[in-house]
């Protein structure tokens, strides 16, 4: 028997493997994306997303307080499909000072290429 974990995302049911975890800032743009099951472990609740965004932030003591301070500076996690995180990650932020940078027509990626 295989056991296949699923989460509610936009009121429909989504396998696990098929989900990430978006940080976004306060503005409401994601800076980050990590998926909900790496190396075999699974990310099923926020404060597991929020320390493996800060896993690098050295030790425990700091990583708590790197946690503590995206928090309190408005930062938010939530789990979306992986496509929308993609998506919502390529997307880019246009709450900065600059406004953002026209689409390279040489970029294979562009949409808008003819």
């Amino acid at each position: 028997m295989t056991v296949q974990f699923s989460v509610l995302v936009g009121g429909l049911h989504v396998p696990l493997h098929e989900c990430d975890w978006i940080r976004r800032a306060p503005c409401g743009c994601a800076t980050a994306i990590c998926s909900a099951r790496i190396a075999g472990a699974v990310l099923a609740t926020e404060d597991d997303a929020w320390h493996e965004f800060y896993e690098d932030a050295g030790t425990k003591r700091h990583r708590e307080a790197a946690i503590r301070a995206a928090k309190k500076a408005g930062f938010t996690v939530e789990m979306n499909t992986v496509h929308n995180a993609v998506t919502a990650l390529m997307t880019p932020c246009t709450h900065g000072k600059a406004a953002p940078a026209q689409p390279d027509p040489t970029d294979p990626f562009n949409e808008d290429q003819p």
